[in-house]
């Protein structure tokens, strides 16, 4: 499918047809011939789908995220680093509300950890503040988490508040009931951030029940976008 390849493609065929007719010959050369265009025709399928599907990025997936995907047929929030990127810092989270993260809202003890969630109650959780990054133009904020839906999930969202602006990610797509599951999302400003950032969940006033853990921000930046 590669259009560089197309004033090949005479070539190509004519070997491909030269090789075909020796494999009648050789009983062996004809089974592994089958064999061989059986994958590459199944793996052409499967990566369509993929690119038609938003799990791999037509033309521009990276090594990493290309193998990370390898026969991936489910969409997952994941963040590949660019080699540019330089990472400026990393930290887990803490959701004690000793630890003085929570800014508005209280936590859950819940199976020994802490944690906070959306419930049919509670439609927004308790807001996480990110007090130690210095954002800018140039920055790619990468906040990871583990969640876990127990209800049919269709409206709740990560939404990060920056400067006063509201950025959503909706997580219905990559949910799934009573099974956690690690979330990765990539917040890229493109101006000097005056004020501390806050992380909350909504569930738009349903009665959707998710729980998040086990925070993780990545701060990196790269020149070529600052």
């Amino acid at each position: 499918s590669q259009r560089v390849m197309i004033d090949h493609y005479i070539l190509l065929a004519f070997l491909i047809a030269l090789i075909l007719k020796k494999s009648t010959e050789i009983t062996a050369l004809k089974f592994t011939l089958i064999g061989v265009f059986g994958i590459t025709i199944l793996l052409n399928v499967v990566q369509a789908y993929q690119i038609r599907y938003g799990i791999l990025n037509g033309g521009s997936a990276t090594k990493e995220k290309y193998w990370d995907n390898f026969l991936v047929l489910e969409k997952r929030a994941r963040v590949y680093p660019l080699d540019d990127w330089r990472l400026l810092s990393k930290n887990e989270i803490s959701l004690n509300p000793l630890d003085g993260n929570i800014g508005k809202g209280q936590p859950h003890e819940i199976e020994g950890e802490w944690m906070i969630e959306v419930n049919s109650i509670e439609h927004y959780s308790a807001s996480i503040d990110l007090r130690t990054l210095d954002l800018k133009n140039g920055s790619q904020l990468a906040v990871s988490f583990d969640a876990r839906a127990r209800t049919d999930i269709k409206e709740t969202r990560l939404v990060l508040v920056v400067d006063g602006v509201q950025h959503v990610f909706g997580l219905d797509y990559y949910l799934k009931k009573d099974e956690w599951i690690r979330i990765e999302w990539l917040f890229e400003p493109e101006n000097q951030i005056n004020t501390f950032p806050t992380i909350y969940f909504w569930n738009g006033g349903s009665n959707e029940k998710v729980e998040f853990k086990s925070f993780k921000i990545e701060h990196y930046f790269s020149e070529k976008f600052g």
